[in-house]
């Protein structure tokens, strides 16, 4: 395969988006291409789970 590897991760309405965003900062650090897409359900667990 050439160039980075792709991957789409998809988050939603669930609680654990600590894990979702250490997953992508480990894709990211890696050079993987990451596709990353988030329900509006997602962003507000997002802005109650994280700081």
């Amino acid at each position: 395969m050439s160039g980075p590897e792709r991957i789409t991760l998809a988050v939603t309405g669930a609680s654990g988006m600590q894990y979702a965003l250490r997953l992508l900062d480990c894709l990211v650090r890696e050079d993987r291409e990451v596709h990353f897409l988030i329900s509006k359900a997602a962003q507000l667990v997002m802005a109650t789970e994280t700081d």
